[in-house]
């Protein structure tokens, strides 16, 4: 749960920075299962103005998000876009896009950073930016 809301928070400063006002109605970050990523996207759909996107923030959630769509009967990419965090869950429906990175990539610089850690006397605080790239399958 901490790292969606590390995802919000990186968006926000991203539209601020941009100068594009967030609408929180806009926005349900919950905990982290199926239920409730369909309890959230039931109630972002709801709204009189609805998104055209959805961006899940948690990929467990995803399963939750499809069925709420499937509910309303809205075609991913066609009446809506959706994008997810990592990879699609085994036998989630496809269409949809995501934001991926190279694992094998963050692996290498983890055990890179731990090996660094551990001749350090006094580690320091570490920051690691994986480079992540939009993977389009239809959706956007």
């Amino acid at each position: 749960w901490i790292h969606g809301q590390r995802r919000l928070q990186a968006f926000q400063e991203h539209a601020l920075l941009q100068s594009r006002p967030v609408d929180p109605r806009l926005i349900a970050l919950e905990p982290d299962g199926i239920a409730d990523g369909s309890a959230a996207a039931e109630r972002l759909l709801a709204l009189d103005a609805r998104p055209t996107a959805l961006y899940v923030s948690q990929r467990r959630q995803l399963p939750g998000v499809l069925a709420a769509l499937e509910r309303r009967q809205f075609r991913i990419g066609h009446d809506i876009a959706v994008v997810v965090w990592g990879e699609p869950l085994p036998g989630a429906a496809d269409g949809f896009d995501h934001i991926a990175w190279d694992r094998a990539e963050m692996g290498r610089v983890a055990v890179r950073a731990l090996a660094g850690r551990v001749r350090e006397t006094a580690p320091q605080r570490l920051q690691i930016l994986i480079p992540a790239r939009l993977e389009k399958r239809g959706s956007v």
